[in-house]
């Protein structure tokens, strides 16, 4: 008998060891990911329409327009800047100072209609983005029933 009693023992202890290390790694993983989202900053996004454009205005001060990325992917638009600045102090002797920075945001902006994507275009001016997009058709399909 006690030798069934350790051998419940150790699987109890094998189990409870593995659930643990279970734990351990969602721990690490979710505070991984967590650290990632707080490093990026969101962004102030307005949109609002004309009778003829949809017209997306972001706000990313700090950023040229080299750092910035604009995509249209289906019925949104995703709007990315980011940079890295390495800054360094340098005497002919040494490096007396080595500093560092990334800075990363994005936004997923879902659009109220459908647009043109070949005539959508950008302007960039004192850290305000503005994009504008031509309105598209509205397809409709009428569905059939099986």
């Amino acid at each position: 008998m006690d030798s069934n009693d350790n051998k419940l023992s150790k699987l109890f202890e094998s189990s409870l060891q593995n659930v643990v290390k279970s734990f351990d790694s969602l721990f690490q993983e979710s505070a991984g990911q967590l650290g990632h989202l707080l490093n990026q900053q969101s962004f102030y996004v307005d949109v609002y329409e004309t009778e003829d454009e949809v017209i997306v205005e972001a706000e990313v001060p700090g950023f040229r327009k080299e750092h910035i990325e604009i995509k249209l992917i289906g019925d949104h638009l995703k709007i990315s800047a980011e940079y890295n600045q390495t800054v360094e102090d340098v005497s002919e002797e040494y490096v007396s100072m080595r500093s560092s920075s990334i800075k990363k945001t994005e936004r997923l902006v879902t659009l109220p209609c459908s647009v043109q994507e070949e005539k959508a275009r950008a302007l960039y001016q004192d850290g305000i983005l503005k994009v504008i997009l031509q309105k598209g058709e509205q397809k409709q399909r009428k569905i059939e029933i099986e």
